[in-house]
């Protein structure tokens, strides 16, 4: 029986996007000198990566993007190696994928020096005494050949190889891709982006909705917020009105930000009680200084962990 851990479910929840995915690939690829893996990314024939996906990367979906594929199938075609995507790792030689946001520890481990030191006994000696060969052969082709280097995810041998391995790339890589997670959208909830606009008589003249915006189109609104005829936006976990919600109101350096329909509120101990206009109008909000937010990063912190979880944690 093996003492191997077994590998955590692969139900991923978050994914690198696309583009930023590439450009972390690249980047790392060139600051290490690894070329060959930098003329990979949006170079992999389509027919290996679907030989990847029939072979050991079935559980890859049709909107995953494949970064680095490590090929170490005998006619070169995909059907064997590791493959490297925007949401997870793939390998021949792993029972089970693993998602990014699982890869806990990323290790090289060197060829052992003592295999060649057998191999170079046992050559001599099978040639006079053939059942030597069957010692040799169990040392070549043995479990994860430990004549040659490896990359270990989790504990676990995904790669056995040496050329061109560029082990300060793969070390590296797994940290920094973590690192760009983004939430994958919960296909039984839609998000709801509902945002407000006064006229020249300062009353709400448009509130548009956006199903399942984006985190850059939400980023966008937040940031073109100024309490006048943009003065807030509120974004529902589900059915506006009838869901928990978000709104942040404001701009210009000053946001108040509340749970709807009642609950959390923006509270920054070191403000006042003293009251700050936040926002003119219809939309106007008028709030202790206490629970105004001056730092726009934090907005942008605290609606992103909504998005992601449609939650207040």
């Amino acid at each position: 029986m093996s003492d191997a851990p077994e590998p955590p479910p692969f139900r991923p929840t978050k994914f690198v996007p696309p583009d930023r995915a590439r450009a972390v690939v690249r980047e790392l690829a060139a600051a290490v000198g690894a070329n060959h893996i930098a003329s990979q990314v949006d170079a992999i024939e389509s027919a290996r990566t679907a030989n990847a996906r029939a072979g050991f990367a079935r559980d890859m979906r049709t909107d995953e993007v494949p970064l680095v594929l490590i090929d170490t199938s005998f006619l070169r075609n995909g059907k064997a190696g590791f493959l490297l995507t925007n949401r997870a790792l793939y390998s021949s030689r792993l029972l089970a994928p693993v998602a990014l946001e699982d890869v806990e520890t990323v290790t090289h481990r060197p060829p052992d020096p003592r295999v060649w030191v057998w191999i170079y006994t046992l050559v001599p000696v099978a040639a006079f005494f053939p059942p030597a060969g069957i010692l040799l052969l169990a040392i070549l082709w043995g479990k994860n050949r430990p004549l040659h280097e490896a990359l270990l995810v989790n504990g676990q041998v995904a790669y056995v190889g040496g050329k061109n391995l560029s082990r300060e790339f793969w070390v590296q890589v797994f940290p920094a891709l973590r690192a760009e997670l983004t939430a994958v959208a919960d296909p039984d909830r839609v998000m709801v982006l509902e945002t407000f606009y006064q006229g020249a008589e300062a009353r709400v003249v448009a509130a548009p909705q956006v199903q399942n915006p984006t985190w850059e189109r939400i980023d966008v609104t937040i940031r073109t917020l100024n309490g006048a005829n943009l003065p807030g936006l509120r974004l529902w976990a589900g059915e506006p009105g009838q869901s928990i919600g978000l709104e942040v109101v404001g701009g210009a350096g000053k946001f108040a930000l509340r749970e709807l329909p009642d609950g959390w509120v923006y509270y920054d101990p070191a403000g006042g009680d003293e009251e700050v206009d936040v926002a003119d109008g219809e939309m106007g909000r008028r709030v202790p200084a206490y629970s105004v937010c001056t730092d726009l990063e934090r907005v942008l912190a605290i609606t992103r962990g909504f998005a992601e979880t449609g939650a207040f944690e």
